[in-house]
């Protein structure tokens, strides 16, 4: 039948296709650098310390991060109040809203987040992602997150009812 010698030549194409990928797979593993070696580590002049590792296939920054500001650092009587702080960041800073501070971050498709909780009592953790191009945007907006935010009261409010609602 004449179709068949067709099937049989495009699935011998596909296969020599999987053959290619996984020899060029093979060789790329080979060709890597130990997870240990890859990672760039730098200290900075404040103490903290930065931990960068490129992956050239993806467009894309990812950050991750923790301060010394967790629970343990609250007074006995307000162990809540790392976890209200961190929630209340990116509420609003000294020259931006906090609509004005989604905008920024969201018209470009990148995320911001700053939280503490129980599981952690030392950290409040940071994360963020960005498209390498906005890097810059991302890191300048979380710089003024965590030198000037004002903490808007109406804001404050609402988190009180919010804790206590979920008492």
């Amino acid at each position: 039948w004449a179709g068949t010698k067709h099937y049989q030549l495009r699935w011998d194409r596909w296969i020599s296709f999987g053959e290619r990928l996984t020899e060029t797979a093979v060789a790329s593993a080979r060709s890597r650098v130990p997870f240990a070696e890859a990672v760039r580590r730098r200290a900075l002049p404040n103490g903290a310390r930065i931990f960068v590792l490129e992956n050239h296939f993806n467009p894309t920054v990812s950050l991750s991060g923790s301060l010394f500001a967790g629970t343990l650092f609250a007074p006995p009587d307000r162990r809540l109040i790392a976890s209200v702080t961190a929630g209340e960041l990116a509420k609003g800073t000294e020259s931006r809203t906090k609509l004005q501070i989604a905008e920024e971050l969201e018209s470009r498709g990148a995320s911001l987040s700053t939280s503490s909780d129980a599981s952690d009592p030392v950290g409040v953790d940071i994360g963020g992602s960005a498209l390498s191009r906005d890097v810059e945007v991302l890191l300048d907006v979380l710089a003024e997150i965590l030198r000037s935010p004002v903490f808007p009261e109406d804001e404050l409010e609402k988190e009180k009812k919010r804790v206590i609602g979920a008492i």
